[in-house]
């Protein structure tokens, strides 16, 4: 979660990717996952831009890239890979 505390300003960048996650059916990292998920937000001048999701359950590790981009009015156009899983012992 961003620290807001010392500028009392809301955090653009983290309202910004918590409205494309949304776009993207990605559960909210801070209230809708179960055991750990970690995020990577790739960007650049290029397109698209990537989001590599990670997440660890008490049963296995699983790992899935998003291409995605976003147009001027804010539609969020996305393709997803398959998820790769390792079942934990």
């Amino acid at each position: 979660m961003p620290d807001s505390s010392k500028t009392h300003e809301p955090n653009k960048k983290f309202d910004y990717l918590k409205a494309v996650g949304k776009k993207m059916n990605l559960a909210r990292l801070d209230t809708g996952v179960t055991g750990t998920e970690i995020r990577l937000w790739i960007t650049s001048m290029m397109t698209p831009n990537q989001v590599v999701s990670l997440k660890i359950t008490d049963n296995a590790v699983s790992a899935k890239k998003f291409d995605y981009s976003v147009s001027e009015d804010g539609l969020v156009n996305f393709k997803s890979s398959k998820a790769l899983t390792n079942k934990l012992k």
